[in-house]
């Protein structure tokens, strides 16, 4: 049996063709994401088209969304969680975080095309950080995210705002 596999990320997608004993045509692309969701779905599709016949797909997401804004210097900033729970992390008891930690910012001056390396702002591994607001301001980017920890019992009941001044951000785009 062959199994078509994608692994959906924040800014790129892993693809391989499961033959019943290993991967093989294993392939990273570009996820398209800043195009949208549907730009991303035609891109899985042109992807799916590639391998020829398949008799299933597998395909693995992040259990929150990628936020992505563009600055008025017109760099995408890119905000999500790139280590999912199915990845064999052992789950926090007495708290649902989904795996969403940590949470990272990587920044392209490509159009989306290439990113910077992800840098985590928050790795508290008994929270959960996810559905991220994006505001630019003169000086600074502002964000506002779910974090709640296991004294809320749930990473959606508590929000979190936090500043990250221009320089910083000028450090993260390298």
């Amino acid at each position: 049996m062959r199994i078509a596999a994608l692994d959906i990320g924040g800014t790129a997608i892993k693809s391989g063709i499961w033959n019943g004993k290993e991967m093989e045509a294993l392939k990273e692309w570009d996820t398209n994401a800043s195009e949208g969701g549907s730009a991303l779905m035609e891109r899985a599709k042109f992807i799916l088209h590639t391998f020829g016949d398949f008799d299933a797909i597998g395909i693995s997401t992040p259990n929150s969304p990628l936020c992505m804004k563009r600055d008025r210097d017109g760099k995408l900033y890119a905000i999500w969680n790139p280590i999912p729970e199915y990845n064999g992390r052992e789950k926090v008891d007495g708290i649902f975080t989904g795996g969403r930690t940590p949470m990272v910012i990587a920044v392209s001056e490509s159009d989306g095309k290439t990113f910077t390396e992800p840098v985590a702002f928050e790795w508290d591994e008994e929270r959960g950080y996810c559905y991220c607001a994006i505001c630019f301001t003169e000086d600074a980017l502002l964000l506002a995210y779910c974090a709640g920890g296991k004294e809320e019992g749930s990473c959606l009941v508590k929000t979190r705002i936090r500043r990250i001044e221009r320089e910083a951000l000028a450090r993260i785009a390298g």
